[in-house]
């Protein structure tokens, strides 16, 4: 049914929801904090982030396009996009609010209707999407279910029903959801897995620049905790004593 009402009739939807978003942008921000341990300013740019995240695929709506090829002078071949029906996506405890939003919204506007399952140890600012998405879209389009990785997220990965899923964490259970996923049906399954940032110094660069920069990665406004964040400092063998002694 979600796909059927249209293409403008989901991107008008899609706006109302992230409208209703910012409208509640004070209490999210409040809730997400103190539930993820994160400061302020980096969640106030993650409730804004998901909402711009929003409206962007809101105005890709017109470019979901196939293509026609031509295959003889008397016929045509042509492909359709159509949804894949129901998407996961498994949130991470650094972003939710963030994740839920601006990372599914792609789906949404596909026309897909979405599960999203937060990190059990932080699910509060997905509790107020879900009922903010009761206001801005029909039933059963955005889905939260909350639960542990094992009594939530397999069930979900499982499910003959969901045919695509996207997962932010850890390589070992990215794994663990390739094999589940393999096992029920043939799906489609999209990994964001933990990794090592290098921040690589060159010779010709001031040791307090390169402290200065592996510091701000470090932190990357979310103390640490972000996949964007300076995790190794590669130093060029020429500075490398400079650069620790000041350290």
């Amino acid at each position: 049914a979600w796909n059927g009402i249209g293409v403008a009739a989901r991107a008008e939807a899609l706006r109302a929801f992230g409208r209703k978003i910012l409208e509640r942008a004070d209490e999210l921000l409040e809730v997400e904090v103190r539930d993820t341990g994160n400061t302020i300013a980096p969640m106030r740019g993650d409730v804004r982030t998901g909402v711009e995240g929003i409206n962007y695929y809101a105005g890709l709506a017109y470019e979901l396009k196939g293509e026609t090829i031509p295959a003889t002078p008397d016929n045509l071949h042509f492909t359709v996009r159509e949804p894949y029906g129901v998407v996961a996506r498994i949130v991470p405890f650094n972003h939710p609010v963030m994740f839920s939003t601006a990372r599914t919204a792609a789906a949404l506007m596909a026309g897909n209707s979405v599960v999203v399952k937060p990190p059990e140890t932080s699910s509060l600012s997905a509790l107020i999407l879900s009922e903010i998405a009761r206001e801005a879209l029909p039933p059963g389009v955005f889905n939260i279910v909350t639960g542990t990785g094992v009594g939530a997220g397999a069930p979900l990965v499982r499910h003959p029903g969901v045919k695509r899923i996207a997962f932010i964490g850890s390589v070992e259970t990215g794994m663990a959801i390739q094999r589940m996923a393999a096992e029920s049906a043939v799906k489609h399954v999209t990994l964001e897995l933990g990794g090592k940032n290098p921040l690589i110094a060159f010779p010709d660069v001031d040791p307090a620049t390169v402290i200065d920069a592996a510091i701000a990665g470090m932190n990357f406004s979310w103390q640490g905790q972000s996949c964007g964040s300076t995790s190794r400092l590669l130093l060029h063998e020429s500075i490398y004593d400079d650069v620790v002694a000041a350290l």
